[in-house]
């Protein structure tokens, strides 16, 4: 197919994505492993944090929690890219993406409660029940609870105009600015800002369903160069947003602690905006990949799914992360072994093989 035909539904492998899913499966670790420390910007004054401490913080804050959205993005608008094009598709997603979430909760579950007791594990009512589920029991797998649940909205709504579709994004990030106010001045329903809760994922589905359907209409070469100009767009906006983000949750004394961060995670336009700039930005990549970009996207799902564990026993047996080098000897051996693990699981499971 030449650059003046139209890219269609579904153009063959993207390969921009190869790049995408090695940042973020990279940025995954690094924040979970706590590469770069614990934030503590909005919690103090600028000239205290000091230089090297409050980039660290902007990278992690800015660009690390950028990586979540991004897999949600790729996975969505390939959803609605292959809905058109494979047959019983939807049929044969649902139970895999059904199948990842339970088999990983369990094992997770499994090797959490033996290292730390059965106890944290038990739910204490219906809503902590539904809470755990949620959050994979406060694991890395609420990815896929909220892909789940997601990908079944997904499948009315990719009939739906592009104006509603429009008007459902706005919504939906108007609720993102919102929550965090609303958590911080009611001092009630945190649920709302908690890294797992769907809610923030849900402008990602509406992204990549306008986004599938404007892209079939064009050319590679015009999808190239749309896609350039409107990623270019949304940097900017998504600079204005973050300057727009600190003036308004600079507050020392009140500001919010979501699992450890001085911000919610997720539940913020600004990442919304900037996670899309770069997703739209890997549709001009023209040429593949090298071998090391191409094996970090092969094993991006192994890496995602595996780093807990090894993160987990790192921290449990080994060495704690209270300085740099330690947290750096954290990061290269969560990654190492997550790497080599994947490799090995690969040629007996679906579990931790990416699909392209």
């Amino acid at each position: 197919m030449s650059l003046s035909d139209p890219a269609g539904p579904w153009d063959g492998y993207i390969l921009g994505f190869d790049w995408l899913r090695a940042f973020a499966a990279l940025a995954v670790v690094a924040l979970h492993t706590g590469l770069l420390g614990k934030p503590a910007l909005f919690k103090a004054p600028l000239a205290d944090l000091g230089y090297a401490k409050v980039l660290a913080d902007i990278t992690v804050l800015y660009i690390f929690m950028l990586a979540v959205p991004l897999f949600y993005l790729m996975s969505f608008y390939l959803f609605f890219n292959k809905i058109l094009t494979t047959k019983n598709y939807v049929a044969k997603r649902m139970p895999r993406l059904l199948k990842l979430y339970l088999a990983w909760t369990g094992i997770w579950l499994a090797f959490y409660g033996g290292l730390r007791g059965a106890g944290v594990i038990v739910p204490h009512g219906p809503l902590d029940l539904l809470a755990k589920m949620a959050s994979g029991w406060n694991s890395l797998y609420y990815f896929f609870f909220s892909l789940l649940l997601l990908t079944v909205l997904g499948i009315p709504i990719r009939n739906l105009r592009q104006g509603t579709l429009g008007v459902m994004l706005f919504l939906s990030v108007a609720f993102l600015a919102a929550a965090p106010y609303i958590v911080f001045q009611t001092g009630t329903l945190n649920f709302l800002v908690a890294h797992w809760d769907p809610l923030n994922f849900l402008p990602y589905l509406l992204i990549a369903a306008m986004l599938s359907r404007y892209f079939s209409l064009l050319t590679k070469g015009r999808m190239a160069r749309d896609s350039l100009s409107i990623s270019g767009l949304l940097l900017i906006i998504f600079v204005i947003l973050v300057l727009i983000e600190w003036h308004f949750m600079v507050s020392h004394e009140g500001s919010l602690d979501v699992g450890g961060y001085p911000i919610p995670p997720y539940t913020r336009p600004s990442i919304v905006v900037g996670a899309t700039a770069l997703f739209l930005l890997s549709f001009s990549v023209r040429r593949a990949p090298g071998s090391v970009i191409t094996f970090l996207a092969r094993y991006s799902l192994g890496l995602y799914c595996l780093h807990g564990f090894f993160n987990l026993l790192f921290n449990h047996f080994f060495i704690s992360s209270t300085d740099i080098v330690n947290r750096v000897v954290i990061y290269a051996g969560t990654l190492a072994a997550s790497l080599v693990m994947a490799m090995l699981a690969c040629r007996y499971t679906s579990l931790v093989c990416s699909r392209r």
